[in-house]
């Protein structure tokens, strides 16, 4: 096959047929993508098997006695905290689960303490006497059983001692709801430290003495659990985190799927048509979030690499050594596409413009004017996106083939070894080191094919406007018209694309030749020890996450008002701590000043105090402790003690509890799901007991076989259900558990108290549902809920003041890096682009979290009338979109050479101080307005690309007037006639349109300036265009305009949001200056 046949084939792939769908294909990926990998059903039997070993505990009589009525603990552990994650994670879990037990456990025993010190010894006696009289006449067998009623039944209860234990039962209710608002990586911590607080301060205050032994009734069953946990990862199918690092199958096959679908990018049917391009942008949109959470949880994975002893190919600092080739990589993928961002808004912008073309739509008279000269000139010379789309895929179809082939023949040779990790006998493997080297080398000529002459192909509708000898522009006549130039906006857009596809394809070589060297580094398996023991510490303090930026499940809280930075190397961190102290040196309290002095200092920890207890999270924990004690008063009631005991009141107060949020969207979400949940879980409870028992008690072989069968549905939805349905999964197994455990220990166990059989305990158990939902939904309403609708409001006034701060460091990064301007900055442009980049990421894991807060908030009681979620999603996508420009601009940075940087700083607007004063200017006036809630001035300096024209517009003016005045004084008069010709020239443009540098008005489709901006060049020439520096330039110049376009939308959306301050008449006085400004211009 030759060369074009070849290049043909790769461009325009032959259709394959369509297969017939099948039943997986159906079905959610995270159902069908377990059914169909062996790895997954060892997962699954392996948690099955620890789960029905906790069961078995309870159906065998003497460990059941053992255990006592607490024994289903076990069997809940195992549905909450099943083996489903590598032995090392599962430890952290199971300590941080034993910490919060050993906390609560103390703190309670100290509670029992303090409430025996408290007791009247007068009514002790008196109460232990009386019970003893009661007993005197009761047989021998029985008087034991008695006592422990009389117990239960509040007889032993002293209202000095209820309430000191009250007391101490809220402090530990109120901390561990603060710690769980500010620190959800501790959600099981705080969660089982509040249950094992509330079994011993309810039950312990019964007892007439201090029972600090009550915890095991909770700890031995747990502990059963968590041994039979341990044996099962141990034993069944082991698996180390070395081996379920996730980076094949989540990260390396989604990162080739992102690229395959530029295909579909490339060959869209109508590429004119605005809702083609937006069709594509849900899939898109969908890769692009799983890559950045794959990332993040391979960032937080691979700092515990190092902890664990594994048998494979990779030591654990081997594959820690990839994270930052993967970050690189995941960035130029999300590169890659901007290309399908751009063309998008572009083109829905026209859409807009063509179905109401008599509205503003945000614009100037000056912009409008501009934008149908560009539009007719795209029509008339026949260069518009339509046509320039085929010659990008054309031009593009080996680079990317090579690149897809190389990335997929390197994830299936690591998928090869991690699954034959375990074979001790040489086995042949996926593909040789040589077909890998070959993939590479083919990748690398692809690479420079592409730069020397493919990416010229793009450059084809574009060759009549020049001169074959000269290179240089020519007039071409069209009809009757005579156009000197052509638009070049469709060009610079495709230029966008191919810089971002050669940067990830130059990134890609990199990685690879990372994963070449390791090959040759590491030829055979062996076993590895484990080398990062010291990080034990830095992981249990919590300063690294397993998951960075995972969205916010319904109970956990957000600082609205701070963007939380992910922390790096320890070099990073006094940096960002040197930063921080900077940025606070010039917050000032305007109502107070700093005081040196104790008494000083003390104030102001105590009115930080004060304010904090006004807090979301305050209001939190004070609504957790305020339902906590309402719901634990009738365990220490005399009338109502053994009413509680006997119906386990104790249920609701633990759903009330977990039931909490800091939010009311999220309460109201959370609620709903374990209603849901428990609805879902009675039914199955149901059917497991009555199949296995039928109507009698029910015997361990049948009620086991039921449980063994419905089990493995209700793991299977918990192991693998998508985090937004985690807590429907969770609440159905645990409350299908209680149903089946409660109703064999009712018929097989000696209790106090009968909770009945079946659908006794169902109902009972929804009852105890209902009472907790309730019970946490009174709270959340008074004084008043905290709105989830504040918190997404504030937040996007948040990460708009961060996005502020990362324009000012993508500026200070361009300053550091031009030689007249290098003196007014100290930070080398490497480390401000480091910093830059982490803080980026940080801002769209707040972002990502915004996201799941507008889909709780949607939830919130609509009382003053609907909520506009779909405002704010746009803001979210807005501020990604932004991000991506910054992006964009720091890869022109690293990779313009010195003299076009130059030229980009000197002749575009993109640092001059006048633009970024107004783009700084309209950022804190939205973000202020987000905050606060209040209207936006009626005058603000947008729409942006307007501005950017004016200010270009008076620098060319003084630069014309400068030049003319040096005129003058070198030959007198000849300044005066050039001016009165310019005159007469601009005098016969009744449209203000002013000349350019190439001879152009502003107005004209000027190839040296898009959308009316200039680009950084004075004179188009077709070597100009060639030039590999150009294409970059034309990239930052596309992201400049992109970040105009979506802070004027913002404005826009924003506006829509909270109003703005009425000034009648002002878009006619604009669009007049704007005429007599063009007009004056046009004279000089």
């Amino acid at each position: 096959m030759s060369p074009s046949e070849k290049q043909a084939a790769a461009a325009d792939p032959p259709a394959t047929p369509a297969s017939k769908p099948t039943l997986l294909s159906k079905l959610p990926a995270w159902i069908s993508t377990p059914l169909t990998s062996p790895d997954e059903y060892k997962k699954l039997f392996r948690c099955w098997a620890a789960f029905f070993g906790a069961f078995v505990l309870i159906l065998c009589q003497p460990s059941l006695n053992v255990l006592g009525n607490a024994a289903l603990f076990g069997c809940i552990g195992a549905t909450m905290l099943p083996p489903m994650m590598p032995i090392v994670l599962f430890v952290f879990a199971a300590l941080t689960l034993i910490l919060g037990v050993m906390v609560g456990w103390a703190w309670s025993s100290a509670a029992l303490r303090a409430g025996a010190m408290a007791r009247d010894q007068v009514l002790l006696a008196s109460s232990v006497q009386r019970v003893q009289a009661s007993l005197v006449n009761a047989p021998q067998t029985q008087q034991e059983a008695l006592y422990q009623l009389s117990i239960f039944q509040g007889e032993f209860l002293d209202p000095r001692s209820s309430t000191v234990i009250g007391v101490f039962f809220f402090i530990g209710c109120y901390f561990l709801a603060v710690l769980r608002a500010y620190q959800p990586n501790l959600m099981i911590f705080s969660i089982f430290g509040t249950i094992i607080l509330d079994v011993i301060c309810s039950y312990g205050v019964l007892f007439p003495f201090p029972y600090y032994q009550l915890a095991n009734l909770f700890l031995i069953p747990t502990a059963c659990y968590l041994a039979i946990a341990l044996a099962s990862l141990v034993f069944i199918f082991p698996r180390t985190l070395n081996h379920e690092n996730g980076l094949v199958q989540k990260f390396l096959r989604p990162a080739n799927g992102l690229v395959a679908t530029q295909r579909e990018v490339l060959t869209l049917g109508n590429p004119l048509d605005a809702a083609a391009w937006k069709a594509l942008e849900p899939k898109i949109t969908g890769q692009r979030l799983a890559l950045i959470g794959a990332m993040e949880a391979l960032a937080g994975r691979m700092g515990m690499l190092e902890l664990e002893p594994t048998y494979g190919r990779f030591s654990g600092s081997d594959l820690n050594g990839l994270k930052k080739p993967l970050g690189e990589l995941l960035i130029r993928l999300l590169g890659l596409t901007t290309f399908h961002s751009l063309a998008t808004s572009y083109l829905s912008k026209q859409a807009k413009i063509a179905l109401a073309p008599y509205e503003r739509h945000g614009d100037t008279h000056r912009m409008r004017a501009l934008r149908e000269k560009l539009y007719s000139a795209e029509q008339e010379h026949g260069h518009g996106l339509d046509v320039l789309l085929s010659l990008v895929n054309e031009a593009s179809a080996l680079l990317r083939e090579a690149a897809e082939t190389a990335l997929k023949d390197a994830t299936d040779w690591l998928e090869f070894c991690n699954k034959h990790r375990y074979n001790f006998r040489r086995t042949a493997e996926s593909g040789s080191l040589e077909q890998r080297e070959a993939n590479l080398a083919n990748l690398r000529t692809a690479l420079a094919e592409f730069r020397t002459s493919k990416r010229l192909l793009v450059l084809r509708p574009f060759e009549p406007f020049f001169d074959p000898t000269t290179g240089t522009l020519r007039p071409i006549r069209n009809g009757h018209s005579s156009d000197p130039s052509f638009s070049s906006r469709s060009l610079m857009l495709a230029f966008t694309f191919t810089v971002n596809l050669t940067v990830y394809a130059d990134t890609l070589i990199s990685f690879l030749d990372t994963l070449l060297e390791l090959e040759r580094k590491r030829p055979n398996n062996r076993l590895w020890l484990p080398t990062g023991l010291r990080k034990i510490g830095n992981l249990l303090a919590g300063r690294k996450r397993e998951e960075v930026g995972a969205p916010n499940m319904p109970g956990e809280a957000a600082d609205p008002d701070r963007v939380q930075r992910i922390e790096e190397d320890s070099e990073d961190g006094e940096e960002q701590s040197k930063e921080t102290k900077e940025e606070k040196s010039y917050v000032r309290n305007p109502d107070a000043r700093p005081s040196n002095s104790f008494v000083g200092h003390l104030s102001r920890r105590i009115h930080a105090l004060y304010r904090w207890l006004g807090t979301a999270e305050a209001m939190f924990a004070l609504r957790t402790g305020i339902v906590s004690i309402a719901l634990w008063l009738p365990a220490v009631f005399h009338s109502s003690a053994f009413f509680n005991y006997e119906h386990r009141g104790l249920w609701a107060l633990i759903m009330a509890q977990t039931g909490m949020a800091v939010y009311a969207g999220d309460q109201i979400v959370s609620l709903i799901k374990r209603t849901v949940g428990t609805l879902i879980g009675l039914v199955l409870g149901m059917l497991i007991w009555y199949i296995g028992s039928g109507h009698g008690d029910g015997n361990p072989y049948g009620v086991g076989a039921s449980l063994g069968v419905f089990a493995i549905p209700i793991l299977f939805f918990r192991i693998y259900t998508p985090p937004a349905y985690q807590m429907e999964a969770i609440m159905a197994g645990v409350t299908a558990v209680l149903v089946v455990t409660y109703s064999w220990m009712d018929t097989h166990l000696v209790m106090l108290s009968n909770s009945g059989v079946g659908a006794d305990v169902a109902w009972r158990r929804a009852l105890l549902v209902i009472i907790g939902v309730a019970g946490a939904t009174i709270v959340m309403l008074f004084p008043h809920p905290t709105s989830t609708r504040i918190l997404v409001r504030r937040s996007l006034a948040t990460t708009t003041d961060e996005i502020a701060r990362l324009h000012a460091m993508v500026v200070e990064a361009w300053i550091s890096e031009d030689d007249a301007l290098s003196t007014t900055s100290d930070v080398p442009a490497s480390k401000a682009l480091k910093r830059l980049r982490d803080r980026g990421i940080a801002n769209a894991v707040k972002l990502k979290g915004v996201q799941a807060s507008i889909e709780f908030a949607a939830w919130e009681p609509q009382l003053r009338g609907p909520w506009p979620k779909d405002e704010y999603t746009r803001i979210v996508q807005l501020q990604f979109n932004i991000l991506r420009t910054f992006h964009q601009l720091s890869n022109a940075l690293e990779h313009l050479d010195r003299p076009w940087r130059h030229r980009f700083v000197r002749r575009t607007a993109f640092l001059n101080p006048n633009f970024l004063a107004d783009l700084h200017a309209v950022l804190s006036v939205i973000s202020h307005s987000l905050r606060t809630a209040a209207p936006l001035p009626s005058v603000l300096p947008t729409p942006l690309l307007d501005r950017v024209i004016y200010h270009e517009t008076y620098k060319r003016r003084g630069h014309h007037q400068q030049a003319a005045a040096q005129k003058e004084d070198e030959d007198g008069v000849h300044g005066e006639k050039e001016e009165e010709a310019d005159v007469k020239g601009g005098a016969a443009s009744d449209t203000g349109t002013r000349r350019t540098g190439s001879g152009l008005s502003s107005l004209d489709a000027d190839p040296t300036r898009v959308d009316g901006a200039a680009t950084g060049v004075d004179e188009i020439t077709l070597d100009l265009l060639k030039d590999e520096n150009f294409c970059v330039n034309s990239t930052a110049a596309m992201a400049f305009l992109s970040l105009l376009a979506s802070v004027d939308e913002l404005t826009t959306v924003v506006r829509d949001l909270v109003g703005q301050h009425a000034l009648l008449g002002f878009d006619a006085l604009r669009d007049a200056f704007a005429k007599r400004d063009a007009q004056v211009v046009s004279r000089v």
